[in-house]
């Protein structure tokens, strides 16, 4: 099996955050600097930060942001009273486009939510153009676009609220980011998180133990394992279902900021090699023929927190399905186990999600037809290749 995603999570990370203090401290300066915001709140997660952002603007309304993009970005916006109205997509680096934004805000709209995709961040310049005549917040979904930049400018310099997750690409076990200059949205957000609940041991026990064993899936033991343990995951969960929450409101774990911060002192290294293995990935890719994306990105520093790859000749479900039969765990939008393909929005059966998305003909016609490969900093050439073989045979069978 060529595994999607390691963590780079290990017995010593555990050692090292047991003996971390003043983590929570640690990681406010971190996004301090990282930012050049004034406020940071660490929350529960990403999605948690984004809920607390629009609950602190104390108003509800219409939210403009684009569609292609995990659904958990999407719904701490519905989750929080408002309407969600889309942008459509550019084609080459599949992020928000700008261009038209101001054709699609009126007097309801109170924010732009610019969700930065497989690392490549939105034109946040652009956005700020349009929206400084009006009284309407910029918020950044920086759970892809960590450790990314953009004409050398990284997230947080036009936007109002920047939210991270301190898992994907930053390694961690749980936990998101809060960053703004706005002392009132910090203010609200941090007396809001006082009345959330504590975060369970059993789930934090859980998600150490995932990381653990998805280090060394390239182990077929540790593989097993895994595979077991997610299984079993998914069949308690049934059991659990009058239980679910959605993790707006819940407490960050003091443990999870430990190994968070632990996590970021070695994600700056892990980073820049997963810019090279995107890169040479890339150019692979493009010696196939079997890319049309990525084609214009002078002008990006990508952290590639998932690679996608867009073909005009396949059909992303079938595709992945096939993928994952020959040993390949590739992934649609979601990076979950066993969860290969996202429902397009106006399938999805979540009429609060639809509003004018049969008027995005970019992300319309694009949806099906991408797929995001695998792509671990210790990924082989040999890995590559036998991936891309893989890839040509289906596509061309």
């Amino acid at each position: 099996m060529i595994r999607y995603y390691s963590p780079h999570f290990s017995v010593l990370s555990c050692i090292k955050a047991l003996f971390t203090s003043r983590a929570e401290s640690k990681l406010v300066s971190f996004f301090k600097e990282y930012t050049n915001k004034k406020y940071i709140l660490v929350t529960n997660s990403c999605r948690s930060a984004l809920y607390l952002a629009y609950k602190s603007l104390n108003r509800k309304g219409t939210v403009v942001t684009n569609p292609l993009t995990c659904n958990i970005a999407l719904d701490p916006i519905v989750a929080a009273g408002n309407h969600i109205l889309f942008t459509d997509i550019e084609r080459d680096k599949l992020t928000m486009l700008a261009t038209d934004l101001h054709k699609l805000m009126d007097e309801n709209t109170i924010a732009i939510q610019a969700n930065h995709i497989g690392g490549f961040l939105c034109n946040m310049r652009q956005i700020w153009d349009q929206t400084r005549t009006g009284n309407i917040c910029i918020i950044e979904d920086c759970a892809q676009g960590f450790f990314s930049s953009f004409q050398g400018q990284k997230p947080g310099n036009y936007s109002d609220v920047v939210c991270f997750s301190l898992i994907k690409n930053a390694y961690g076990t749980g936990g998101g980011i809060l960053a703004t200059d706005d002392p009132i949205i910090h203010r609200r957000a941090t007396e809001m998180m006082q009345g959330f609940k504590k975060p369970s041991f059993v789930l934090i026990l859980f998600r150490m133990i995932r990381n653990l064993l998805e280090t060394l899936r390239d182990k077929k033991f540790f593989d097993i394992m895994y595979i077991n343990l997610m299984r079993g995951r998914k069949v308690s969960g049934e059991f659990r279902k009058r239980n679910v929450t959605t993790y707006y409101d819940i407490l960050p774990s003091k443990l999870e900021m430990k190994i968070g911060y632990v996590q970021l002192l070695k994600a700056s290294e892990l980073n820049r090699e997963r810019k090279i293995k995107a890169g040479l990935l890339l150019n692979k890719l493009n010696e196939m023929g079997l890319i049309s994306n990525y084609k214009d990105i002078s002008e990006y520093d990508s952290a590639f927190t998932k690679f996608f790859m867009v073909n005009q000749n396949i059909r992303s479900e079938e595709l992945i399905t096939k993928l994952n039969k020959k040993g390949v765990e590739a992934r649609h939008l979601e990076h979950k186990h066993n969860h290969f393909y996202q429902e397009r929005i106006d399938l999805s059966g979540k009429p609060e999600m639809i509003s004018n998305i049969l008027e995005c003909h970019n992300y319309l016609e694009l949806y099906n037809r991408i797929i995001s490969l695998p792509l671990f900093e210790n990924m082989s050439e040999a890995t590559m290749d036998k991936m891309i073989k893989t890839l040509k045979e289906l596509i061309f069978e």
